[in-house]
């Protein structure tokens, strides 16, 4: 209803398009949001043997502590070829991946499931 309100108020004028962009989406204080501490992975790919399957479940059984992402990162960073650097700042950029890792930390309770066309499932939960 709230939405509605603020985009009817938008059409007729009476508010500017920043007013209503920042009514439809506050700010959120970080300083109450709970820090993630871990990344739980799980990769099925219905075209591979079941023993492949029962890999990727294996190594993906324990989440990931968020700390060592962040040194795993600043370590390929530091000691990475040119051929990796290159492909992240394609893909990322060096203030987007610092971003990103910087969003990360705040997104407990956050879930990315991603279904290709080749039928692989990865679901990527941050605890």
């Amino acid at each position: 209803m709230k939405k509605e309100k603020v985009l009817s108020a938008l059409h007729e004028g009476e508010i500017g398009i920043e007013d209503a962009y920042d009514r439809l989406y506050p700010l959120v204080d970080t300083k109450k949001l709970k820090w993630a501490r871990f990344v739980k992975m799980s990769i099925h790919v219905p075209d591979e043997s079941k023993k492949v399957n029962l890999l990727l479940k294996t190594l993906f059984a324990i989440p990931f502590p968020i700390g060592l992402i962040n040194v795993a990162m600043r370590l390929a960073d530091r000691y990475a070829g040119t051929s990796v650097k290159k492909e992240l700042n394609e893909q990322f950029g060096t203030e987007e991946l610092g971003e990103l890792l910087q969003l990360l930390r705040y997104a407990k309770g956050s879930a990315i499931d991603i279904d290709a066309a080749d039928g692989t499932q990865v679901t990527i939960k941050i605890l």
